[in-house]
């Protein structure tokens, strides 16, 4: 999930930037800037998402020091360890 909000999140601000002249074409003045301003903002949340993700400490076994992705991985490794015997 961490890396699509990454693209996710560049594509929307990109595309606000490159759709800003049509959208203020189309729209009345305030409401192109309002539609600008939501695609960026949601795409920089989207980014800071992925990067809250990427920077979590992943869980490690304390009998092995085996990295897991999440909890449950580390959970069903303890289970069958071999350094914890």
């Amino acid at each position: 999930m961490g890396t699509l909000s990454l693209v996710f999140g560049i594509i929307l601000i990109i595309a606000a930037i490159v759709v800003s002249i049509p959208i203020m074409m189309v729209f009345p003045f305030p409401y192109a800037w309002i539609v600008i301003i939501v695609l960026i903002i949601i795409g920089t949340y989207l980014i800071r998402k992925y990067d809250k993700d990427e920077n979590k400490p992943k869980p490690m076994c304390e009998f092995c020091g085996y990295m897991a992705l999440d909890e449950r991985e580390l959970h069903n490794h303890q289970i069958t360890c071999e350094k914890k015997k």
